[in-house]
């Protein structure tokens, strides 16, 4: 496993500070992958606490990933953001956008069960 990031970013998209373009080291995303981390820094006031992210392949698909705050401006805002994707997430792209979201409401697919007698299970 390399200790190399995945990803390079570049802020802002087309002078939109609340997006950033991504794309693999090396033009192309790696054979193998078991996932990627990155952190993106964030202009001053750009992202508020409580704000979501969206992460885009080339042609508009969103792709899951997780994000959480690193750094935080003196007054609140977010100053780094960490972003992950699971293995073989977002690598069929050349370029992924990472977007401040407009909601910080997400909507997935997440059922949990919790059973006495069972073992608890999440899909």
């Amino acid at each position: 496993m390399s200790s190399l990031p995945a990803v390079t970013t570049q802020i802002p998209l087309n002078n939109d500070t609340t997006t950033a373009a991504l794309q693999w080291l090396g033009g192309a995303a790696p054979v193998i992958t078991t996932g990627t981390t990155w952190g993106v820094p964030w202009p001053k006031g750009v992202v508020k606490k409580e704000a979501g992210f969206l992460l885009s392949a080339t042609k508009g698909e969103t792709v899951n990933m997780q994000s959480w705050t690193l750094a935080t401006w003196p007054d609140g805002p977010v100053k780094w953001s960490a972003h992950a994707i699971g293995a073989d997430k977002g690598r069929n792209a050349d370029q992924l956008t990472l977007s401040v979201a407009k909601n910080s409401t997400i909507k997935g697919n997440l059922k949990v069960n919790d059973h006495p007698d069972q073992n608890r299970s999440a899909y």
